[in-house]
């Protein structure tokens, strides 16, 4: 029987109960999927899968098809200048206020038309009366909700009015020359750039420098990781511009945030904005010369427990490898590892009707991409010099 019918046959057996026992499913870790003896976790029922695992199997197969029709990269009109500075923020008051005020320094000098948009998600908007006074400027969009960060900025840049779009992290906060430094890098073939990143903290492990790279594992797991820049003037290519340090052309970003939001609250969603935008024939820059400061990590840990941060981040690193193609591993295995591999909570998260949907559309966006064999260990080979 061929695989992809062997697939959809094993849907009706996880319906039906049938599967191989707990005892010789493998478990994930952190770097990657490994044998274990024993479920790390207690699975949910198996009915809960059977709409990811279509969604994984069918989207294999629709995908297949996908090679026979050609499919040239796009070119976009070209861009006017000006800039629309947006900052996704969630009951971090104290702050914004030191974002804001860097901003309003940077665009300042910037020399083009510009807007600064906050987006106040999941807080009162009582809480930002003082701010408000304070930056009569600014554009301020409320959600009761929380939207996580994928909706905040979804929600900012549907209000967004120029080409080009900066996201900034309230945790952020701007040099005075950042944003024109970093606006001298636009081109036509350009998705996004990212500043270079300092923590305010000197004496702490440089983790961060928004210089981005990337591994693949054996089992397929992506990881993310940070480098440190060669010198202080050169213009690199890299995976994926950070989503709270970067400048993005505003209609690619519009057409990259999946709208489901698959990876809300947190993490992973702008290294697949990346990931597209080069498959698409758009470059990702690194422009060191634009500096932005960040208190590492001061609002998601105002949000979430260390613990949750790290279930999180693995849930989505999951995602991540499995939407974008590189852990090829069969839908039934995937389903398997998930079960008696993750936490009852991820477990649940990553099996609604909404991730289906989101996972079948990424499958396939994949395979209609251009360049979707691009050798993405070239990327960061981009070199700009001054």
């Amino acid at each position: 029987m061929p695989l992809a019918d062997r697939e959809f046959a094993y849907a009706s057996k996880l319906q039906s109960g049938g599967e191989r026992s707990s005892s010789e499913a493998p478990a994930y870790s952190g770097s990657g999927f490994v044998r274990s003896a024993t479920p790390l976790y207690e699975p949910l029922p198996r009915r809960r899968f059977i709409a990811l695992y279509l969604a994984i199997a069918a989207g294999r197969r629709v995908a297949s098809l996908f090679p026979r029709l050609p499919s040239q990269p796009r070119s976009l009109p070209p861009w006017n200048p000006g800039v629309s500075l947006i900052v996704p923020e969630c009951n971090t008051p104290s702050l914004l206020r030191c974002a804001l005020k860097s901003a309003t320094a940077s665009l300042e000098q910037l020399g083009e038309e510009f807007e600064l948009i906050v987006v106040v998600n999941g807080a009162s908007p009582h809480t930002y009366a003082p701010h408000r006074r304070e930056f009569p400027q600014v554009r301020w969009l409320f959600s009761k909700k929380h939207l996580g960060f994928g909706g905040a900025v979804g929600l900012g840049i549907r209000r967004a009015r120029f080409d080009w779009v900066y996201l900034l992290n309230s945790d952020m906060t701007l040099a005075a020359d950042a944003l024109r430094e970093v606006a001298r890098c636009r081109a036509q073939h350009v998705f996004a750039i990212a500043s270079q990143v300092f923590f305010a903290d000197l004496q702490r492990r440089r983790e961060e420098t928004g210089w981005t790279g990337f591994r693949i594992d054996e089992s397929g797991m992506a990881s993310l990781f940070d480098v440190t820049p060669q010198d202080d003037f050169s213009i690199r290519g890299h995976l994926y511009a950070g989503g709270g340090n970067s400048l993005f052309r505003t209609a690619l970003l519009r057409e990259f945030l999946d709208p489901l939001h698959p990876y809300n609250p947190v993490y992973w969603e702008d290294a697949e904005w990346g990931l597209r935008a080069w498959r698409s024939g758009f470059e990702v820059l690194f422009c060191p010369a634009s500096l932005v400061t960040h208190l590492h990590r001061a609002t998601v840990s105002r949000l979430f427990t260390p613990a949750e941060v790290d279930r999180i981040w693995k849930r989505n690193q999951l995602l991540f490898s499995l939407r974008n193609g590189f852990l090829h591993r069969s839908a039934r295995s995937v389903i398997r590892d998930l079960r008696h591999g993750f936490e009852a909570a991820t477990q649940r998260e990553v099996t609604t009707l909404r991730q289906a949907i989101s996972m079948f559309r990424a499958i396939c966006s994949l395979a209609r991409a251009p360049k979707r064999n691009l050798d993405l260990g070239q990327v960061s080979r981009k070199y700009y010099e001054r």
